[in-house]
């Protein structure tokens, strides 16, 4: 029964034991672009057994790298002279990796006892960030409260990289997930307009000449809203030019305007600047007496308005320092018109004196 037992194991042992190919790890090199490799291979073999002839290959084409035979003879194939040879046991070096080197390469060899085996082993190659783009969503223009705009930065690279977001008006509450580069704004307001730059990042080191330029995206978000208040300034007096001028804080896009008089028309003489916000007088005459009404708009939120009153118009000296030009023709105009006034009242002042008192003539 022990010999039995014996005997068994000895089987099992004689079964697992083999000539074979052995990786070190889990069977996966990661090498930064431009730096040297080393994929690692070794064997296990049987007492009394040894490598026969090797191959490595670059898989899934089975490209041909190198071939070695016991005797020691080894043959790197012309694609690959200079750039790969053989090192240890049976690993490969790969000088400068390239995007292009990465992939899976395959070791098979064959034992002095006719047995056979394969490895296979991964090569990562990991390069730093680079076309680093930023999408927004639903866009750059956004309304003040509208509910959110969402930043998304992506770029290429190996490890994923992470995003980080900066800016000027960053909001305090704005959210950010590294993992997926995205910046997520809510609840808009006018302050959080500005610059904002993705920086994407992943450890790995750029090589020399590489542009920094690559690892950031910067984008320009704008946030319209409507006039907030508006104001009105004048000085009214008679027959002088005046501009009733009309402005909003701020607008974005910029407000227009339009204007009214309450409970009446506008004067006749009144010149319109419904972009600049003015309403031109440009003689003031006893009708400008009235409520004028400046209206402020975007077509973002409500219209703002601003009223101003008339009460009076102030009798001004006509040619005083200072004067336009409009006034004195005014106040000239005035002038003549009293000035006729007095000479015609003076004339029927005359005659009706001489009806009264009529001169005898001379005999």
């Amino acid at each position: 029964m022990r010999s039995a037992v014996i005997l068994c194991c000895l089987l099992a042992f004689v079964q697992q034991a083999q000539n074979e190919i052995t990786l070190p790890d889990d069977g996966t090199t990661r090498t930064n672009l431009g730096d040297d490799s080393i994929l690692e291979y070794g064997y296990t073999t049987l007492p009394g057994s040894s490598m026969l002839f090797e191959v490595w290959r670059k898989m899934p084409f089975r490209s041909g790298i190198a071939q070695r035979a016991n005797n020691g003879t080894l043959n790197v194939f012309a694609a690959w002279r200079g750039r790969a040879e053989i090192v240890g046991q049976a690993s490969m070096k790969l000088f400068s990796v390239t995007k292009d080197d990465a992939g899976v390469y395959q070791l098979s060899t064959t034992f002095s006892d006719g047995t056979r085996d394969s490895k296979e082993r991964t090569l990562i190659v990991q390069f730093a960030p680079e076309n680093t783009t930023v999408t927004a969503t639903p866009g750059l223009v956004a309304k003040e409260n509208d509910n959110q705009v969402v930043l998304t930065c992506q770029a290429g690279g190996i490890p994923a990289p992470t995003c980080t977001w900066t800016g000027d008006n960053l909001p305090a509450d704005a959210a950010q997930d590294p993992n997926t580069g995205t910046l997520t704004i809510t609840n808009i307001q006018r302050s959080a307009a500005g610059r904002y730059t993705c920086t994407a990042d992943n450890g790995v080191p750029q090589l020399p000449g590489d542009d920094p330029a690559a690892l950031t995206n910067s984008v320009n978000v704008q946030v319209l809203y409507g006039p907030s208040y508006a104001t009105i300034a004048d000085k009214v007096v008679l027959w002088s030019p005046v501009t009733l001028s009309c402005a909003v804080d701020t607008a974005n896009p910029p407000a227009t305007y339009t204007w009214s008089r309450i409970n009446g028309s506008l004067p006749t003489y009144t010149d319109l600047g419904t972009a600049a916000g003015t309403l031109r007088l440009r003689s003031v005459q006893p009708d400008a007496v009235g409520t004028y009404q400046c209206s402020a708009s975007n077509g973002i939120g409500n219209p703002v308005t601003a009223t101003h009153v008339i009460s009076e118009v102030e009798e001004g000296d006509c040619f005083r320092s200072g004067t336009l030009a409009g006034a004195a023709v005014g106040c000239l105009a005035a002038g003549m018109l009293l000035g006729g006034a007095a000479v015609f009242l003076l004339l029927r002042f005359r005659t009706a004196a001489g009806k009264k008192n009529p001169t005898t003539p001379l005999v």
